[in-house]
């Protein structure tokens, strides 16, 4: 195969640039090549056919075949590469258009480039089509990075006059800064680190391949079988792939999960993980459904991990009813399927459906025998918390693939955590087909959606149009974590106390937007082995607002009584911003998966102007102890920006009546913040 090198361009990407366009951090590199890989086939997938196959396999080649094929490369893979044998992965589809359009970009008529320029010749050029997975065209760059930057495209597609054609290419992405780069120079010119390998046209011009013999006799180094007969498809190929980048090895003895230490099987696992609506489902809404293998070996359902088949189950029911499927993993759990409706913005208030079931250790085989891990391994999530289980959600569009699973943040932060023997999934299916109304413009709830992922496709946020900031994601948030909560909160639904009733007010008249939600705390307390009991007595201790406020500047200014008794060990007055789903803390606010900016409202200053009527005076301005009577007051701050949230009291077995002020700052005219006093109780004997 003849070599094109890139020539230094104006307003053109160079190949240290290219390999930087996607650098998501946070996953690893065979996710990004799942994701990417599987979507591009999907989005090529025939009309009418039943199913999308995609095959992933791991081969050894010899070097010297590819150093002899590829002009201008032989030299420098022999020098920097000692060994005979390398690895590659292969990604190979059926069903699919293959990599149709022109050859060359001088062929290009009225913006018709085709799936071949896009993937192999140009760069931000995304599918257009409504549905598919990609709207930035930068997701092909994980493929030079998972080896030396080297990637062969084969493909063979249906002609506009009913013949078939097959097509090789190669092309080469490197660091064109480093030392010693495998792309040769080429008359002292600026370098880009970019070539392509085909056959040659004109001066440093190519195209693909299309003589059957000379394409086989490069394919069966990688141990391709041409597609024959009426088949039409692309096989990606990735010599010289990097294992040390792929899998993990642990350094310290720590024990890994089964599939993170060969490439195989997190394949295996990966592609559960980011397509298990659409893997094996011959019930996927949305056109063909996703038949996978690894090394031969084909991912059917009952075979998954049962998160997987969880989620998959959970997803048909937003379509389908109980009855009109086969029986499978939550044909014997107590799951819920909810309507999620928005007001305004869109055609029809069915936004979507929620689907969700509270599972065991049982129903996710982690009892013995199989001992299987907690569902968040399975998602590239750490759980810590040994009291109790955070939610895991997910949410997906058209495509059936998996856009994130959460534990924190909007998604989850409104949803009661659960015991640590049990847990609850959900997952939010879109109304796809709604129209979301704005002023001059009309769009699908789905292309809403798309253009809302950014390049990386792991998130979902609201955009603006025409001017108007739409809040669609965020209320499709809000109404998710509502709905799963109102189905298992355990806190009590009684009315507020007088006291409650009274902060309510207080806060509602003079600090924030009339609202009035929320359900009372519960007080919680120790016995005397240290397990967590309730506090079914009353009047342990009561926090009051009173007077008038005092407007300071962009502050404002409280008189309060605390009243503590013996019997009470420590007390919080912690101050939350409201939203539809109740309170969020000022460390979920300032997470990135939360809102990630600094807690809008501060608790600045708090003054103690008596103890018992005896006339003190103690300021607490900072987030170091003081000590009043028989109390110790600390200001409490968040853990990312130090924003003062709250006070907490500890109490050395003493009836104390508090009284002061404090003085709190909103940095936020649109947020709703409200007063939370919880404290615990030890047992006297």
């Amino acid at each position: 195969m003849q070599i094109e090198i890139a020539e230094h361009a104006r307003m053109s990407e160079r190949g240290s640039s290219l390999l930087r366009l996607i650098q998501n951090n946070d996953m690893s590199l065979l996710d990004l090549l799942v994701r990417e890989a599987v979507q591009n086939s999907i989005d090529a997938a025939k009309a009418n056919a039943d199913f999308v196959q995609v095959e992933l396999d791991i081969g050894k080649f010899k070097k010297e075949s590819i150093a002899e094929n590829l002009e201008g490369l032989g030299d420098g893979l022999k020098n920097s590469f000692p060994n005979q044998e390398y690895e590659y992965i292969k990604i190979r589809d059926n069903n699919t258009g293959g990599l149709t359009g022109p050859l060359h970009i001088d062929d290009v008529y009225d913006d018709n480039y085709g799936n071949l320029l896009k993937l192999v010749y140009e760069i931000s050029m995304p599918q257009s089509r409504e549905g598919a997975g990609g709207s930035w065209g930068l997701g092909k760059t994980v493929y030079f990075r998972i080896g030396i930057g080297l990637v062969f495209y084969y493909s063979r597609v249906l002609k506009d006059d009913g013949t078939y054609e097959s097509r090789l290419a190669a092309c080469m992405v490197e660091d064109e800064t480093k030392d010693n780069p495998l792309i040769p120079s080429q008359n002292s010119k600026p370098k880009r680190g970019i070539a392509w390998w085909g056959k040659r046209i004109g001066e440093n011009s190519t195209i693909p391949l299309t003589n059957e013999n000379e394409i086989k006799e490069i394919i069966e180094i990688f141990d391709v079988i041409p597609y024959k007969e009426n088949e039409t498809g692309t096989t990606i190929i990735i010599p010289f792939i990097d294992k040390a980048k792929l899998i993990s090895i642990s350094d310290d003895n720590t024990e890994m999960p089964w599939w993170t230490t060969a490439i195989d099987q997190y394949l295996i696992v990966a592609l559960q993980r980011w397509y298990a609506p659409r893997l094996d489902n011959i019930n996927y809404e949305y056109g063909s459904w996703l038949k996978a293998k690894v090394n031969g070996k084909e991912i059917k359902t009952r075979s998954m991990q049962p998160v997987f088949q969880i989620i998959q189950s959970l997803y048909n029911r937003t379509f389908f009813k109980n009855e009109d499927l086969a029986r499978d993993i939550l044909s014997d759990m107590d799951y819920q399927v909810k309507d999620i409706a928005l007001r305004k913005d869109l055609e029809n208030t069915r936004v979507g459906k929620v689907a969700y079931v509270k599972v065991d250790r049982q129903g996710l085989l982690m009892i013995p025998p199989n001992n299987n891990l907690p569902p968040y391994e399975y998602v590239n999530l750490k759980e810590f918390n040994e009291l109790n289980n955070a939610p895991l959600i997910s949410y997906v569009r058209k495509p059936g693939m998996i856009v994130s699973y959460e534990t924190t943040g909007r998604w989850a932060n409104g949803i009661e955590k659960t015991n640590p023997t049990e847990y609850i999934i959900g997952i939010f299916v879109p109304n796809s087909d709604n129209k979301v109304k704005s002023l001059n413009e009309i769009i699908t709830l789905e292309e809403y959606l798309r253009k809302s992922e950014k390049a990386d496709h792991t998130s979902w946020s609201d955009l603006n149009i025409d001017g108007k900031n739409m809040t669609l994601v965020r209320r499709i948030q809000n109404a998710t974590t509502k709905a799963i909560n109102e189905s298992y909160s355990t806190k009590q639904k009684v009315s507020p106390s007088n006291r409650n009733r009274a902060l309510s007010r207080s806060l509602a008249q003079y600090l924030l937007p009339p609202e009035n939600f929320g359900n009372r705390g519960v007080a919680g307390g120790e016995n005397n082995k240290g397990n967590t009991v309730l506090n079914k007595q009353k009047k342990k201790a009561t926090f009051t607002l009173e007077n008038n406020p005092r407007y300071i500047q962009d502050s404002i200014m409280m008189d309060f009584e605390l009243v503590m008794t013996k019997k009470v060990k420590e007390c919080f007055i912690e101050v939350h911003v409201l939203s539809e789903s109740g309170g969020i803390k000022g460390d979920s606010w300032e997470d990135d998966k939360g809102i990630g900016t600094k807690f809008p409202i501060e608790l600045s200053e708090i003054k103690i102007n008596s103890v018992n009527n005896d006339n003190v005076n103690v300021l607490i301005a900072d987030d170091k102890a003081e000590s009043v009577s028989d109390l110790e007051l600390t200001i409490l701050k968040t853990r990312r920006f130090s924003i003062g949230n709250g006070l907490r009291v500890k109490n050395n077995q003493s009836d104390r009546t508090l009284k002061g002020n404090l003085v709190l700052t909103r940095s936020d005219d649109f947020v709703q913040g409200t007063l939370v006093m919880t404290f615990t109780e030890v047992k006297m004997k």
